[in-house]
């Protein structure tokens, strides 16, 4: 009776994470080349301007129509089914930041021991997460492989986090935003993580949101190249690209 319920309102909500950006709504920025070049990263961005309902893209159809592994960010979505089902104390905050940061496949893959396999494809369907693959493995270094998503619909789901849209406690989400990295660079602040697709550190997904005085712009970014994409680089990255946005 309970599941039921949730289904319903997950129906109500809209849960579908693709953000259907079609070309009345979409501003296209080539010139964030530079900003990839800079780096020696190559991949596609999406930032959303809730306030104006527009999209500032850098490489369209990337970002809308090619699917990558989720990777490590499927930590997101773990640390969230986790905590609205009890398995990780709402007492332990700092270790949810040190979980999201320091991603160690034996620790999800007791995670999702506790949480329930049925459990995990319950919110993952109802979410449309990464795909519909039948799921074999359900162990984390396989799942984080096998579900895909876009740039696209990681966007969706930062958008549905930051304003407490997706199915879970708004607590359990704001505990999950508190524990994203913050950077000041001139009138924003960004908050947030990075993850790896790989296990070689030269593909990444960098999600979280701009926060300005007036409104804010929640964003995914998929990077790859062929050399180590470091944390530093990340912080680097962000900061020039912040200095480049006129939304």
């Amino acid at each position: 009776m309970k599941n039921n319920l949730y289904i319903l309102i997950f129906f109500i909500m809209g849960l579908n994470l693709h953000y259907g950006c079609q070309n009345n709504n979409v501003d296209l920025h080539p010139e964030i080349a530079t900003v990839f070049n800079n780096y020696q990263c190559q991949g596609s961005m999406g930032i959303y301007n809730n306030a104006k309902g527009k999209f500032w893209i850098y490489n369209l159809e990337n970002f809308r129509d090619t699917s990558y592994p989720v990777g490590q960010s499927l930590a997101l979505l773990m640390q969230l089914i986790a905590l609205n089902n009890g398995v990780i104390s709402l007492q332990n905050e700092h270790l949810l930041q040190y979980n999201l940061q320091s991603i160690y496949s034996n620790y999800y893959d007791t995670l999702i021991t506790a949480i329930g396999v049925n459990n995990f494809n319950f919110y993952r369907d109802s979410l449309q997460y990464g795909g519909k693959y039948k799921l074999n493995n359900y162990q984390f270094d396989s799942l984080k492989l096998s579900l895909r998503l876009t740039c696209d619909e990681q966007l969706g789901f930062i958008k549905k986090l930051y304003f407490n849209k997706l199915p879970f406690q708004e607590r359990n989400q704001q505990l999950l935003k508190n524990a994203f990295n913050l950077l000041t660079v001139n009138d924003f602040t960004i908050h947030y993580t990075a993850f790896d697709l790989q296990n070689n550190q030269r593909s990444k997904w960098v999600l979280g949101w701009l926060e300005t005085s007036s409104h804010p712009l929640p964003f995914a970014i998929k990077l790859s190249s062929n050399f180590v994409i470091s944390n530093e680089k990340i912080a680097l990255f962000l900061k020039e690209l912040a200095k480049k946005i006129n939304l």
